[in-house]
């Protein structure tokens, strides 16, 4: 079939996969994106299809469920263009990989556990020690499906002395005393899937899971007091709750029925403290979150070159918070420190996929809707929402595409932004917002996508994108800064990659990998009211490598090389700027006999240049800043060696040894004002750090 090519397991066998997910990660020239995991049920996107269809939105990702199946499973992969197939919803993506399974699942069971350890008890050193364990199991029954995953990970670390902010209105240079932090994660999953044939199929998922993280401080007096040094301390616990389902039913041979749910609660208490020899600031955050989301889809193939979607959402979702600061024993007044959000959004979009000529795609979607969000104290605040894109894509040779999109967004708020927030470092105290919109996106871009050999790939896009209502930081005077909607933010770019396998000089397995991306941004600064770049785009980076795939040898190896630069980063009360060395790094593998693989790994050392200035009031044109920070970091050259052993269908041990290299960071302060400097400097003492892991599978 034009548009679409296949790709059998076989092909991948010199990789030795285990599951389905390492025959995905291995498609040439594909970069799978995994669900955004977003609220609701109307925006989550990923451009991988189990059998032709897209995981339920909640429950088990797809990355989840293509880990937990033996690549044995999988008949077969297809990689389809925009326009090959009009049965495929492909989301907006010009491309997508279906994977094909058997049609009687076969069970599978794994055990996994991990031991990592790092550093050697020396106090310089940073040690950490983990342990994880993961249990799945896959179970076919009379035509159904059924999953559960279970994990638990224990983490213990020491942490040596380090720098804490400066405090943009009191710089001074502080280090704090050591710390010892641990945490703890445990999680549930239950997946099910029912096939009622004609009647349709059924998904049914359910999650719990908790997450506890702690901080104190290691170094005491015989009092029990700190011995002179800053001390961070923070304590935090987490549990989530989530159920969703989705129901899909074909209704004759042109016609499909989906509706699909969610109903989860978060909740979350968090207490951080910050204490020196005169002052102890204490905070206590409690919040709680939940969503209740229901979504039904139908969808006609009109013909063969005409898809037509109807997509009806509607979501509540709600957050409940409070945060409590106190100095010294006194408490601390602040805005938004209670807060209650409540928000309510119902949409309907139409969709359409229309092949209207031989080897041209039209594809458009159009969504209307409103939300309404409630916030304590304030105004009911109620809109409407208009969003939708359009795309063009012309085949003008076989297996060489151009895509003309636009595309135009609405964001979901995250609602945790009404509550007040703390930097007890810092000294930086941010206030809840009282009102916000939602950030709105357009984007135009071009794509050119050209296939070749078995694994090469070149792609070309240019865009522009405006980012509307960003949510930012505004300082609405020296005491009281607030999340706020400020100035459009707006970003030219050019990306480019390209995998050319060196086929044609008789070097088959030999494939060449580079990458330029080059971007231009401007906003107006929403503390000064000046033009500037935007903080978050890197205006370039780029990388040029060479891989030799293993193909019937007993060896592979690779090698890259890469250069990024950072756009300055403004706060209300200072700017950073980031500057970073070229970096290399180089792998070689050999398997001499089959299961036993040996794999060595080299980076290069690491130097990285910060400077920071810092003012005594909130930024304005013409104010000189207070004091001038300038870090510089350094990494030695980083080893690692990695000894594999695998015995087919059952088992798998891997284990990793790393010296790890030693660490600098020296940091030079001066005052603006009378030029004299302060000097400090942290080092890590080289050591080592291992992991093993011991995985049993049964495919």
């Amino acid at each position: 079939m034009e548009g679409v090519r296949i790709f059998e397991p076989v092909y991948f066998m010199e990789f030795d996969p285990v599951t389905a997910l390492d025959l995905v990660q291995r498609m040439p020239g594909f970069n799978p994106q995994q669900q955004n995991g977003g609220r609701g049920l109307a925006g989550v996107r990923t451009n991988i299809l189990i059998n032709g269809k897209r995981p339920p939105p909640k429950g088990q990702s797809i990355w989840q469920q293509l880990s937990s199946r033996p690549y044995t499973s999988v008949t077969r992969l297809e990689m389809i263009n925009s326009g090959a197939r009009l049965d495929i919803d492909m989301q907006g993506y010009n491309q997508v990989v279906n994977v094909i399974l058997e049609d009687e699942e076969t069970n599978y069971y794994e055990l996994r556990t991990d031991y990592r350890e790092t550093g050697d008890g020396d106090l310089r050193q940073r040690n950490e020690d983990e342990t994880e364990f993961n249990a799945n199991a896959s179970i076919g029954w009379l035509g159904h499906e059924f999953n559960v995953r279970a994990g638990n990970r224990d983490r213990n670390r020491q942490e040596p002395s380090g720098f804490v902010d400066i405090d943009p209105a009191n710089p001074q240079q502080r280090i704090t005393t050591q710390t010892l932090s641990g945490q703890q994660e445990e999680f549930v999953e239950l997946n099910s899937l029912f096939d009622f044939g004609q009647q349709g199929t059924l998904s049914l998922n359910t999650s719990f899971s908790t997450n506890d993280n702690n901080s104190s401080p290691l170094i005491l007096d015989e009092g029990g007091h700190l011995a002179g040094a800053i001390s961070e301390a923070f304590l935090d616990d987490r549990e989530r709750e989530e159920i969703s389902g989705e129901y899909i039913r074909a209704m004759g041979s042109r016609n499909e029925l989906m509706i699909a749910f969610v109903d989860s609660i978060d909740s979350r208490i968090s207490e951080s403290s910050f204490a020196t020899e005169n002052e102890l600031l204490t905070s206590i955050r409690q919040q709680e979150s939940g969503e209740t989301a229901g979504r039904i889809r139908f969808t006609r193939t009109s013909s063969e070159t005409l898809t037509l979607r109807a997509i009806l959402s509607s979501a509540f979702n709600y957050f409940e918070g409070s945060l409590r600061v106190i100095e010294n024993g006194q408490p601390v007044s602040l805005n938004g420190s209670d807060s209650l959000v409540e928000e309510d959004r119902h949409s309907l979009a139409l969709e359409a996929d229309w092949s209207f000529r031989e080897n041209w795609l039209l594809r458009g979607s159009i969504s209307g809707g409103s939300y309404a969000l409630e916030a304590r104290n304030v105004p009911t605040n109620k809109q409407t929402e208009i969003k939708g894109m359009t795309s063009l894509s012309w085949q003008m040779r076989e297996r060489t595409n151009i895509t003309l999109e636009s595309r135009y967004d609405i964001g979901q708020l995250s609602l945790n932004q009404f509550l007040a927030s703390s930097n007890l470092s810092s000294d930086i105290l941010q206030a809840g917002a009282v009102r916000l919109d939602s950030e709105r996106n357009w984007e135009n871009r071009i794509q050119y996508d050209q296939r070749f050999g078995d694994r090469g790939v070149l792609k070309m896009t240019l865009g522009h994108r405006i980012l509307e209502n960003p949510i930012r930081s505004v300082a609405l005077s020296d005491s009281l800064v607030v999340s706020q909607n400020a100035f459009a933010e707006k970003l030219t770019f050019f990306n480019s990659n390209i995998e050319y396998p060196l086929e044609r000089f008789n070097m088959k397995d030999l494939v060449l990998e580079a990458g330029f991306n080059i971007r231009k941004s401007g906003t107006i600064d929403p503390v000064t009211r000046e033009s500037r770049e935007v903080s978050w785009v890197d205006p370039m980076n780029w990388n040029l490598g060479m891989r030799k795939n293993p193909g019937d040898g007993q060896w592979s190896w690779g090698m890259n090389l890469w250069k990024r630069i950072y756009n300055t980063d403004y706060g209300v009360r200072n700017t950073r700027k980031q500057f970073d060395s070229h970096e290399w790094q180089t792998f070689v593998q050999w398997e001499p006999i089959n299961g036993l693989r040996l794999t060595a790994r080299l980076e290069s050392q690491r130097n990285q240049f910060n400077t920071a200035e810092f003012y005594s009031s909130v930024r304005q044109s013409g104010l000189d800043p207070s004091f001038i920070s300038s870090t510089t970091s350094r990494r030695d050259s980083a080893p690692s060696f990695t000894l594999q052993w695998r015995r087919r269908k059952n088992l798998e041990i891997t284990a990793t040894i790393n010296p790890r290299p030693l660490f600098q960071s020296t940091e030079i302060l001066t005052d603006f004002n009378t030029l004299e400097n302060s000097f400090q400097n942290r080092e890590i003492a080289q050591g080592p750090s291992g992991e093993i892991r011991f995985r049993i599978y049964n495919r």
